[in-house]
């Protein structure tokens, strides 16, 4: 435990290291830019800026801090982690303006201020990308890995350690079950009454409770003797899943409580939504048109049928619109569909997907492999039967085989990209893609379909998933 505490440690201090080398970097770019000389060439303001250097440095560190940039996430360099860096130099940037403004020595530059904070962002983004990739690489060597322990072998438990086993590079290692009964398979480290034991030998680093039949006194247990060898507690409750709502954790007279909120996808929100909906559909489908012909040309020439293809499609609320596409298959392929569903793919799930699909044409096997095929979507974006970011519009006979739950996917409307499209597109069975469907309707945000649209773009283009 102690080696893994140093080894991480040691990542964070060269995490902080070279923020504070950028940051010295940038102001010397800034005051080079603006003066054309490096500030402490000569001695010209030299103790003034030097005083400046070292404020900013301090306040950026504790912004940091404060803003969670240098908490351990568990996946890859994200955007996320833009907004985090962004909001953490935009309070750092706001103290440095108040405390030059308040200042009686020196006027410093308001250009090299500004200059200053602008190359932070830039190459403090890039750096912690970079040093994301080098932490996952040492990570996948086992450098910096903490060892997780599951109680609870449930259905959530097992899903947690498919998904712990898939990143062994995001620096958690699965160890093994902890049951409440005896359970002698390969995998299972013991009973729950044994916990202390198992920190001991399995050097455990973080326990995830992932049974719900585990009553408030023995979660507590479990705390205890969690805190007193400083590792960390996650539960994981099944219900969270179900709940279709945002889940914040508030108090109540000082009694700590789980609200649940409705989607944000409502109100403002939503009239936001739609006005960028209309603004981004009106501006590709403008500039697109030059494009868009040579695609029907090479559609005619292919094969013979209209150019574009209809299809019924469910929206929100159960409504129903023709879904637009450019041809990618040959002209009668809804009627063989029915002569080739033993190439579905998706067992589970009222969803037809064939990776060698007999129907599809030469140039639609090149529209399918970038998502070329739905671009004329952008119409129906533009129409208000779409949105640019939402779950994909299913055909009339899926919806008929939804559950409660599936139907939940119908609460907004539907997109041409969605959360689950930069997520392993047609890997993911449709289970998943229905959680992350409903994940994405109850924890929408500006910042999300920004996220998504911008991760859209190298899915495309790195095909992954994709037929």
């Amino acid at each position: 435990m102690k080696k893994i505490k140093r080894e991480r440690a040691f990542l964070f201090s060269l995490k902080v290291i070279g923020d504070i080398l950028i940051v010295f970097f940038s102001y010397q770019l800034s005051y080079l830019i603006r003066h054309g000389v490096f500030f402490f060439y000569g001695r010209e303001h030299f103790l003034e800026y030097i005083e400046l250097f070292g404020f900013v440095v301090v306040i950026t560190f504790f912004s940091f801090l404060i803003s969670k940039v240098y908490k351990h996430r568990r996946s890859f360099f994200s955007l996320d982690e833009l907004k985090y860096v962004f909001n953490a130099l935009f309070i750092a940037f706001l103290i440095t303006v108040f405390f030059v403004f308040f200042s009686k020595g020196y006027q410093y530059s308001r250009a090299v201020i500004f200059l200053w904070f602008t190359f932070d962002f830039i190459f403090i983004s890039f750096f912690h990308f970079v040093f994301s990739r080098f932490e996952t690489h040492l990570h996948s060597k086992g450098f910096g890995v903490k060892n997780i322990a599951i109680i609870g072998k449930t259905d959530t438990g097992v899903d947690i350690q498919r998904k712990l086993k898939k990143y062994p590079a995001h620096g958690m290692k699965f160890i093994g079950f902890i049951t409440k009964k005896k359970d002698n398979k390969k995998n299972v480290l013991g009973r729950l009454e044994n916990l202390t034991d198992i920190i001991k030998k399995y050097n455990i680093g973080e326990i995830i409770i992932a049974d719900d039949t585990i009553n408030d006194n023995e979660k507590m247990k479990i705390i205890k003797i969690a805190i007193k060898y400083q590792i960390h507690v996650i539960i994981a409750s099944s219900i969270f899943e179900l709940l279709s709502s945002d889940i914040s954790v508030t108090e109540i007279y000082g009694i700590p409580t789980l609200t649940v909120s409705p989607s944000p996808i409502r109100g403002l929100n939503l009239v936001l939504k739609r006005l960028i909906d209309i603004s981004i559909s009106f501006f590709v489908l403008l500039i697109s048109l030059p494009f868009s012909l040579f695609i029907s040309i090479a559609i005619k020439l292919d094969s013979r049928g209209p150019v574009f293809f209809k299809q019924l499609r469910v929206t929100k609320k159960g409504r129903i619109f023709n879904c637009l596409k450019f041809r990618s298959m040959v002209k009668n392929a809804e009627k063989i569909k029915d002569s080739i569903s033993h190439l579905n793919e998706q067992i589970k799930g009222p969803i037809f997907k064939a990776k060698n699909d007999p129907r599809i044409t030469r140039v639609g096997k090149f529209l399918r492999k970038y998502s070329i095929d739905e671009f004329p979507q952008f119409i129906n974006v533009f129409l208000g039967q779409m949105s640019i970011v939402g779950p994909r519009p299913p055909i009339p006979e899926e919806v008929e085989e939804y559950n409660s739950i599936h139907i939940e996917r119908l609460k907004v409307k539907q997109g041409i990209t969605g959360l689950w499209q930069v997520s392993g597109r047609s890997e993911l069975s449709f289970e998943d893609m229905v959680k992350l469907d409903i994940f994405y309707i109850e924890h929408w945000s500006l910042w999300i379909d920004i996220k998504i649209i911008l991760k859209t773009i190298p899915a495309i283009i790195t095909t992954k998933g994709a037929y």
